[in-house]
């Protein structure tokens, strides 16, 4: 089954990378890294609050002419359910069709306690 996940226009806003201000510290050599690492099935990004991660792919994202989409999360996509919901949108941001059953997404009512 097809699905197009329809979120609120406050989660739409989860999908948009943060943007760039004029006076962001350009890293090339990082940015030749991650260019590098799209030989590689995946490239992790690690480091503490405030380092920088969300600006410097942000800036990859921008000068790349691959597809990229951008979820952003909190303490709500803890729960599968949501994440789930988030990351299909995502995919469909960059992939319209894209077709995932949601099967695993209804509720049943089994989870609700009684």
């Amino acid at each position: 089954m097809k699905i197009n996940i329809q979120i609120s226009p406050f989660r739409r806003t989860k999908l948009h990378r943060p943007l760039l201000g004029k006076d962001h510290l350009h890293r090339q050599h990082l940015l030749d890294r991650f260019n590098q690492g799209l030989y590689r099935p995946l490239t992790l990004v690690s480091a503490p609050a405030g380092y920088g991660k969300s600006t410097l792919i942000s800036s990859w994202l921008g000068i790349t002419d691959i597809p990229g989409a951008w979820l952003s999360l909190d303490r709500q996509d803890n729960d599968l359910r949501q994440f789930l919901f988030g990351f299909l949108a995502t995919l469909q941001s960059i992939f319209p069709e894209a077709g995932l059953s949601v099967d695993l997404l209804e509720d049943d009512g089994s989870n609700r306690s009684r």
